[in-house]
């Protein structure tokens, strides 16, 4: 797992429905436009080996439906993609709230 700050409720709960798979890579930036400020969270998640092919579907089939917490901000976007080694590649858009 990684230690992931402020932030480490989400990856928690990303990490329980992909049991035995790990972070890497966090990076946060700050994001802003005319009349929203958050953080822009990118990460890769290991996939753990033992893991389904339908387990790791299911989850990028219901990752943008997540009521993930975050205190002090909205979760206004999340994309997930599978890469060629296995890894799924997130990015979320939190605003501030």
């Amino acid at each position: 797992m990684t230690k992931g700050g402020r932030y480490k409720e989400i990856l928690e709960q990303l990490v329980a429905l992909l049991p035995g798979s790990t972070i890497e890579n966090l990076r946060e930036r700050d994001w802003r436009s005319v009349t929203f400020e958050g953080q822009r969270l990118t990460f890769a998640i290991n996939v753990a080996r033992n893991l389904t092919t339908d387990r790791v579907g299911q989850f990028l089939k219901v990752i943008g439906e997540l009521d993930l917490p975050v205190r002090a901000f909205f979760v206004a976007d999340i994309s997930a993609t599978l890469d060629a080694n296995g890894r799924i590649e997130i990015e979320i858009l939190l605003i501030k709230e």
